[in-house]
Order: structure tokens, then sequence, then C-alpha cells
């Protein structure tokens, strides 16, 4: 358990019981997911290569994190103040 501002969170800092973690835990929650986006979990790649995926806990300063450059995020926009007109 660790404290940030007061607020109290749950770290795991060994790679294995980060691994059994991932392996156990969260793989049941992608699972899900992948099931709920139409998808077969035993046919995910992800889910598929998880096992074999090496974990690790990484101490970041927050100015060393940085938005990834080539996620697109649609920009969206909404005027609310229009209004439809109907026949």
């Amino acid at each position: 358990m660790r404290r940030l501002d007061g607020i109290a969170y749950w770290v795991i800092e060994d790679p294995d019981e980060i691994y059994d973690f991932i392996n156990s835990q969260i793989r049941k929650e992608w699972t899900a997911d992948a099931k709920d986006e139409g998808r077969n979990p035993q046919e995910d790649i992800w889910l598929l290569g998880l096992s074999k995926r090496e974990w690790r806990l990484e101490i970041l300063q927050l100015d060393e994190i940085k938005p990834n450059p080539y996620e697109f995020i649609p920009k969206i926009s909404y005027d609310l103040g229009e209004t439809s007109q109907t026949k």
C-alpha cells in the first residue's frame, strides 16, 4: 500500500506477482471485454500472447509522461444551440 497526496493505492512491485495478477485477475476482465466486443477470446492475439509477456513496475516523474503522438483522438464538436426542424 502506498499513499500519494492522501490517497492510498495498492502496488505490486515483484515482477512474478505482477505476472500472476495479470494472468489471473486481469485476464478474466480482458476475456470478458473481448466477448462483449464480439471477439473470440480463444483467437484474440493480445490474450494469446499474454502469458509470454514480462511485467515490471517502473516509477516515473510526471514530467516524463507524454501523450502518445500516434494515438488518434477525433475532435468532434456539436453546436447544441442549433435546433433541427421537422416537417
